[in-house]
């Protein structure tokens, strides 16, 4: 594995990178502490599948240069820069979480920056039950190791995956100024004008296959239940045994979502 410098627009980032041949673009979540590394374990063996694994830490996260904009656009916009930094025309795009607007935004916008997409547990994705998705709420301290413990193990199935080096980790990128751009963030208030993404599902004109975890917080099943009626040509899967981080908890059917992508 390579770790890159990539800037654009003066911004300067950190990509990890290993394997060579059709790109496969990992882009991590928005939680405070979230990183290209949540991807690190995914790398190897997309590479070893015949392709390119690269994963990019966002603006306002991990590595990155202390961005001017915190936004989801700017974010997006960000990525696609990135791939351009990198002579990178088209890739197969995978997003945790947030990160799964990234790969509808692109499907939907910028078609031809994409193969194929993946997105692993994007609750906003799916159709709402009930009162609409909840406000993320502001920062008001920075965590210590504990909170962080207690954050990571309340967003996976099993909780041995969050040993001392992920919680150290996890800790590192929620202070200083990335902790001060997740204050930035929860404070912004997304227009509300705009069509949920959700509902446009049906005019990508790029393959999209989605996964969720059976254990995530919420009523997930029913919602991917809701979408799989709306939406019967998606491919969605529900995961048993596994909470908000799916590459975590079932690394194995994450990863052949992932190939089979690509292989598209």
């Amino acid at each position: 594995m390579i770790e890159r410098n990539v800037t654009v627009d003066g911004l300067g980032t950190r990509a990890l990178d290993e394997g060579s041949g059709p790109v496969v673009l990992l882009v991590h979540g928005a939680a405070l502490g979230c990183s290209a590394d949540d991807w690190r374990d995914a790398l190897a063996p997309i590479a070893a599948a015949g392709f390119r694994a690269i994963a990019i830490d966002q603006p306002g996260f991990g590595a990155c240069d202390d961005p001017p904009d915190v936004s989801v656009p700017f974010r997006w916009r960000y990525l696609l820069g990135a791939l351009d930094t990198l002579a990178i025309e088209r890739a197969t795009w995978v997003g945790h979480s947030q990160a799964g607007r990234y790969v509808v935004a692109t499907a939907l916008d910028a078609p031809e920056r994409m193969n194929a997409g993946v997105v692993v547990c994007t609750g906003s994705l799916l159709p709402p039950v009930g009162n609409a998705e909840r406000e993320v709420a502001v920062p008001t301290h920075e965590p210590t190791p504990a909170e962080t413990r207690a954050y990571l193990e309340s967003v996976v199935f099993d909780r041995a995956l969050v040993t001392n080096a992920l919680v150290d980790r996890y800790q590192r990128f929620s202070h200083g100024k990335n902790f001060a751009c997740a204050v930035r963030r929860a404070s912004e208030r997304p227009a509300g004008d705009e069509r949920p993404q959700w509902e446009r599902l049906a005019e990508a004109s790029r393959p999209l296959n989605f996964i969720y975890g059976a254990n995530d917080k919420g009523p997930v099943a029913e919602r991917v239940a809701l979408a799989r009626e709306r939406y019967p040509r998606l491919r969605i899967g529900l995961l048993q045994n596994c909470g908000h981080f799916a590459q975590w908890d079932q690394p194995a059917a994450v990863l052949g979502t992932i190939i089979d992508a690509a292989r598209c």
